[in-house]
C-alpha cells in the first residue's frame, strides 16, 4: 500500500479529539528508542497545553529525559536525575490515603494480601509526633525493625505506651513493612534537599519524568501506579506515559493502560507491545478503539502479530461526553460520562507494511480513522 509521508505537525492534529478537547490513549510500538522518544515528544506537544499534568514512568531511558528537558518549557521535573530532589508523593494526603497507596503496592510486591495498613498509619503518626511530615523517603528510612529504639529516643514527644500497644497489635504489618521498605529504599536517591510538590503539579500542570529503576525491580513503579490510581479516583485529569515497562501479574499497569476514562489516558511505548507479558487477548482493551496506534518497523514475527490483531478486532467509533466534579486532592469526586456507539468497522494491515518501513517512519492509525498515515519522526 502506498502512502504519502507526512510530517508530525501536519498529521498529528488528527490524533487527538479536537472537537471535544479530550486526550486519547496511544500506543507506540517498534523501531528504535530514538524513534519512539521522538514520537512521544510530538504526541505531547500536540496533546497538552501545559495545564494537564503528565506522569512518565521509565527504566533508565536517559535519552528521553534529555528530549524532555530540551523541548520543555521549564515545567519538566526529573526527581531522580541528579537534582537530589524528591517527588512529594503524599503531599495533601492523610495517613489513611498513604496507607492505602502503599498497601496497594505491597499487595503486588508480596503476591498476596498485604497487612501493612495499620503499620503504615502508625509510622505516619510517629513521624508526625516528632515533627516530621510523612514522605516516601522518611517512611522508607523509618526503623521498622527497631521501632522500640525509636520510641526510646523520642519518648518526650511520643505516647510510648499507646505506640507500643499499636506496634504489638500490628506486628505482622511491621514485618511486611520492614521487607517492603528495605527493597524500596534501595531504589530511592540520597536524602533529598528539596521536594517537588505533587499537589502543585496536579493544580498547575507539568511533566514529572520518574526513573523507576530496573525493569527487574518494579516496586517504585507500582508505588507510583497505586498513587495515580488514587488520584484518578479523586477526579483529577492526567496523562500517564509508560515506557517499556512489562506487564506483571496483578500490576495496576494493565488496569490503568486499559482504562476508557478520557480524563486519564495513557501512552504506552515498547519495542514490541506483543512481547510485554500479555497475550493478544489481554492486549485488546489497551489497543482497541479508541486508541491511536503508532507503529514503526517490526521484524517479521512481530509484524505478523500486528496483522493478526487487526484481523481479529472490530473497532467501534463512539461519541463520548465527559463531565466531572472534583475537590482538592482527596478521595472525593464524581464523573458523568455518556457514550453513544455509532459505527463498527475493521482496520487491515499487511505485515509487509511494517517490515518494509524505513528507520524513523511510522504508520499512524488515528483513533477515528481506519487507514494509516505515514509520519517521519526521525531521520535515522
Amino acid at each position: 500500500m502506498a502512502h504519502r509521508e507526512l510530517s508530525p505537525t501536519e498529521a498529528l492534529n488528527r490524533v487527538n479529539d479536537r472537537e471535544t478537547g479530550l486526550l486519547v490513549r496511544s500506543v507506540i510500538s517498534g523501531g528504535t528508542q530514538r524513534s519512539r522518544n521522538a514520537a512521544l515528544w510530538e504526541l505531547l506537544r500536540h496533546s497538552i497545553d501545559g495545564s494537564i499534568p503528565v506522569f512518565i514512568l521509565h527504566a533508565g531511558n536517559t535519552a528521553l529525559q534529555r528530549v524532555l528537558m530540551h523541548g520543555g518549557s521549564g515545567n519538566v521535573y526529573l526527581p531522580r536525575s541528579g537534582q537530589n530532589s524528591e517527588l512529594l508523593f503524599f503531599s495533601g494526603l492523610n495517613e489513611d490515603d498513604i496507607a492505602l497507596i502503599l498497601n496497594g503496592a505491597a499487595q503486588w510486591y508480596f503476591g498476596r494480601n498485604a497487612q501493612m495498613l495499620g503499620a503504615v498509619k502508625c509510622g505516619c503518626q510517629l513521624l508526625e509526633a516528632v515533627g516530621e511530615t510523612p514522605s516516601l523517603w522518611r517512611l522508607a528510612h523509618f526503623p521498622w525493625e527497631s521501632s522500640n529504639d525509636f520510641l526510646e529516643r523520642h519518648k518526650g514527644s511520643v505516647n510510648v505506651t499507646d505506640a507500643m500497644k499499636t506496634i504489638a497489635a500490628e506486628s505482622a504489618g511491621f514485618k511486611d513493612a520492614s521487607v517492603f521498605f528495605k527493597n524500596l529504599k534501595s531504589l530511592l536517591p540520597p536524602e533529598p534537599h528539596s521536594g517537588i510538590g505533587l499537589q502543585g503539579v496536579l493544580d498547575n500542570g507539568g511533566i514529572v519524568c520518574l526513573d523507576v529503576g530496573s525493569e527487574s525491580n518494579l516496586l517504585m513503579a507500582e508505588v507510583m501506579l497505586s498513587l495515580l490510581n488514587r488520584i484518578k479516583q479523586a477526579g483529577y485529569p492526567f496523562l500517564l506515559v509508560v515506557d517499556t515497562l512489562p506487564f506483571r501479574k496483578d500490576s495496576l499497569l494493565k488496569e490503568l493502560t486499559g482504562s476508557r476514562d478520557s480524563r486519564n489516558p495513557t501512552i504506552y511505548l515498547s519495542p514490541n507491545v506483543f512481547g510485554t507479558g500479555l497475550s493478544a487477548e489481554e492486549l485488546k482493551p489497551i489497543l482497541k478503539y479508541p486508541a491511536n496506534l503508532i507503529l514503526f518497523h517490526h521484524p517479521q514475527n512481530d509484524a505478523a502479530d500486528w496483522s493478526k490483531f487487526f484481523e481479529d478486532v472490530t473497532y467501534f467509533r463512539e461519541d463520548v461526553t465527559v463531565g466531572e466534579t472534583r475537590e482538592r486532592f482527596g478521595l472525593k469526586g464524581s464523573t458523568n460520562r455518556s457514550t453513544t456507539r455509532t459505527e463498527a468497522t475493521h482496520r487491515f494491515l499487511d505485515s509487509r507494511e511494517l517490515t518494509g518501513l524505513p528507520n524513523g517512519v511510522a504508520l499512524v492509525f488515528p483513533h477515528k480513522e481506519t487507514n494509516p498515515t505515514p509520519i517521519r519522526f526521525t531521520d535515522t
